[in-house]
């Protein structure tokens, strides 16, 4: 139930994106789903290691979690703040795309931790992993034109 509220969560969220918008913020947005992940997930994971005293694959693993800001937390602090223009715009598109990058990051992360805790080795994990997001690609891909097809047609 939770998978399928994210989802349409997601699926919401990205039909409220615009592309044009992404010409105006394409360079801060860049930098702030690359760096500000990278800076985010190392801060979150050095303070869980130091302040909370995880060891540092949980601290790392929690830190990856903690990177996703998300949809359900950005729309309506926008909508309450009812800010306009290219920060808003940034804003949005950064708590939507951050979602599946923060899952994937987390996934990779949870399956290095898992294959170094396991001994199955990080090659293992890495094919799983990516054999993974490949089927998860490949069957949204289908959803997706299914769904094109269904609107265009009715």
């Amino acid at each position: 139930m939770v998978s399928l509220s994210v989802a349409v969560i997601l699926y919401e969220g990205g039909l409220n994106l615009k592309i044009r918008e992404l010409r105006d913020i394409g360079g801060v947005f860049f930098r702030l789903i690359t760096i500000g992940v990278a800076m985010t997930w190392l801060v979150s994971s050095v303070a869980a290691h130091f302040i909370l005293h995880f060891e540092w694959p949980a601290a790392t693993l929690l830190g990856a979690i903690l990177v996703v800001t998300g949809p359900t937390v950005v729309g309506p602090i926008l909508r309450h703040l009812r800010l306009r223009g290219k920060v808003s715009a940034l804003l949005k598109w950064e708590g939507i795309i951050i979602d599946p990058l923060g899952a994937i990051l987390a996934g990779l992360v949870f399956a290095i931790v898992q294959s170094r805790a396991s001994r199955i080795g990080f090659g293992t994990a890495t094919m799983s992993l990516s054999l993974t997001i490949f089927i998860g690609c490949i069957a949204g891909s289908l959803a997706a034109g299914v769904l094109i097809v269904g609107l265009e047609r009715f």
